[in-house]
């Protein structure tokens, strides 16, 4: 299918690189959720990323409140 083609060339393309682990969950998110909302959440997830290597001392906290964040924005 050129739709599927097009996700997994985008994904492979994205600047910074996404972890191949995650690009199946990427790949649904990008059919169930609008393009501005993935794109936001890849870039928040590189932002908390950085921000706990930085900060390895409080990551656990970083991570908790990025999790609890983002749950209550998709519930919403």
């Amino acid at each position: 299918m050129n739709y599927k083609k097009n996700i997994d060339d985008v994904i492979l393309s994205f600047k910074p690189t996404i972890f191949w682990k995650d690009r199946e969950i990427i790949k649904q998110q990008i059919k169930n959720w609008p393009y501005d909302n993935v794109k936001k959440l890849i870039y928040k997830i590189n932002e908390t990323e950085l921000l706990m290597k930085k900060n390895s001392n409080s990551s656990l906290n970083i991570l908790s409140n990025f999790i609890i964040e983002q749950s209550t924005i998709t519930n919403n």
